[in-house]
């Protein structure tokens, strides 16, 4: 979205001959705002004003998500260590303890464009094969509609930032299964949010299994 002021000036008349001095009017989307001339001062504060409005909308709103590929590696163990965290090609995870978790991991190669410092989220939503969300047992894995989700802030430092070798991970044991049964089949989209929390790029489906 752009922005813009642009001014219109035209010359008075004063009794039937012109005038030298001129009459400006700012434009703002077709709309003068104002017929009559307005002081100096005036017109500098409407000017940066709409200038710091354009800036906070425009930036935002450009900034874009190239998936180049993901893929899903299966039967994989998180190690964690306390005081030792681990790189998942976004970001620093802190660990949780002396764990070894089984699960799955999800790679991601992503480049973002026009979000150099912003903060902004990779996250992955599991849903069973009707397209029907993923209950997650584990808080960790949760988004706040209770949804399985694997989840990392990260912020990317240029203009254009690639994140070639990028995961996240999801045990096995955050995921609820249907009643009576061992064994379900899943899908899941991996989305770009950014500080609002709305999606600025999404990933094709991935399709998969699970058994307890």
């Amino acid at each position: 979205m752009v922005w813009g002021i642009c001014w219109i000036c035209m010359n008075q008349e004063v009794g039937g001959q012109s005038s030298d001095l001129s009459v400006c009017s700012p434009l703002v989307h077709g709309f003068i705002i104002d017929d009559e001339c307005m002081k100096e001062s005036h017109m500098k504060k409407i000017f940066l004003f709409i200038s710091i409005i354009a800036y906070s909308i425009g930036v935002y709103a450009q900034a874009e998500v190239s998936f180049n590929n993901v893929w899903l590696e299966h039967n994989t163990y998180q190690y964690s260590t306390v005081n030792q965290p681990v790189w998942n090609g976004f970001m620093w995870v802190n660990s949780y303890g002396n764990t070894s978790i089984k699960g799955m991991k999800i790679h991601i190669n992503v480049d973002v464009f026009n979000a150099q410092g912003q903060n902004l989220t990779v996250a992955a939503f599991v849903f069973d094969e009707d397209g029907e969300p993923i209950r997650s047992l584990q808080s960790q894995y949760r988004a706040p509609d209770g949804q399985l989700t694997s989840q990392y802030r990260f912020v990317p430092q240029y203009e254009s930032t690639s994140y070639p070798e990028g995961w996240l991970f999801l045990p096995y044991s955050a995921f609820s299964y249907p009643a009576y049964s061992n064994s379900m089949d899943c899908k899941l989209r991996v989305d770009v949010l950014d500080r609002n929390g709305y999606s600025i790029g999404q990933s094709d489906w991935y399709y998969f299994s699970i058994q307890k």
